[in-house]
């Protein structure tokens, strides 16, 4: 049995340096015996396991762990697992989410590497979690690197055709204000002082009851990006679960950093694709012929994309 409740799973893919970043600013808020990283490598090939273990090893207990492993080492603070493929995020964080659940942790949160603490985000979020029973996982309000501005990824509705359209690379000249106050919820209301249910929140940081995010099967692995967040919603859905946002604390989200190392743009653009795909016939139950209608867009961009590239 684990000696505290909580287990903090980031994914590291070759930036190193914004995982170490991401730890400090966490244990700066936060016991180093109230709460357990794990840090899933996803084969980055630079040795970044390493540069993390030196980052740490004078200050706390940092050990290596099996993808096998069951039960906790007693004093570890930091363990360390070697992915031997890059399996992208859902796959990645998994690794970690179902070792820290056989290990007995009571919450799982999902943090990516390029985000910063300011404050106990993970006492207020246990809180606002163990007050809504019918609650999957808690986000806190995001923001950007200045520490001003809202990131309003971190709560959205569940996305309609047309948002998925809007969403697009030819329909990105349909998304004026009117639409963004209806879709993000910090855009329609930036200044709500307790915390609110949401239909997704922003899979950067995502802090979860461990047996309800088991009971739904953890993420989905045939996704590598994109839509991640989406679909633990409708999965949560199915079991009457709800995601919330507390605005009461925040965590800065400097940008998309965890994947600006991927090889190609076109390879991106597949995930996405493949990802979308995915959400709309599995989980949001549409037909063959609709979901390849309204891909069709991402379709003809992904062609001209690859006719451009020649």
């Amino acid at each position: 049995m684990n000696t505290n409740n909580t287990a903090v799973i980031i994914l590291n893919y070759k930036n190193y340096q914004d995982t170490i970043n991401c730890i400090t600013s966490l244990y700066e808020f936060s016991s180093k015996n109230s709460v357990t990283v794990m840090v899933v490598d996803n084969n980055s090939g630079n040795d970044s396991l390493k540069y993390i273990k030196d980052a740490f090893a004078a200050t706390y207990n940092v050990a290596d762990c099996e993808v096998s492993a069951k039960q906790q080492t007693p004093g570890t603070n930091i363990y360390l697992i070697q992915n031997l493929n890059n399996t992208g995020y859902a796959a990645g964080n998994n690794i970690g989410l179902k070792v820290g659940y056989a290990m007995g942790f009571k919450y799982l949160m999902v943090l990516n590497n390029d985000t910063l603490f300011i404050d106990n985000a993970l006492e207020k979020l246990q809180k606002t979690l163990d007050s809504n029973k019918d609650v999957l996982c808690v986000g806190p309000l995001l923001l950007k690197r200045d520490a001003k501005e809202i990131d309003y990824n971190c709560a959205k509705r569940r996305p309609t055709v047309t948002d998925i359209f809007r969403l697009s690379y030819f329909g990105q000249w349909m998304k004026n204000d009117a639409w963004r106050a209806e879709y993000y919820y910090m855009k329609r209301n930036p200044g709500p002082d307790k915390p609110i249910k949401v239909d997704i929140i922003s899979g950067s940081c995502m802090f979860f009851n461990a047996e309800k995010f088991n009971n739904i099967g953890f993420f989905d692995d045939n996704t590598f990006l994109y839509y991640e967040e989406a679909i633990i919603a409708e999965k949560g859905l199915a079991k009457g679960y709800h995601m919330m946002l507390d605005p009461t604390t925040k965590v800065i989200h400097l940008g998309a950093q965890s994947t600006k190392t991927q090889s190609t743009s076109l390879f991106t653009l597949n995930c996405e694709y493949n990802s979308l795909k995915l959400y709309l016939t599995k989980y949001r139950k549409l037909s063959w012929l609709k979901t390849n209608i309204i891909l069709l867009n991402n379709a003809l961009f992904i062609k001209a994309f690859k006719l451009k590239s020649k």
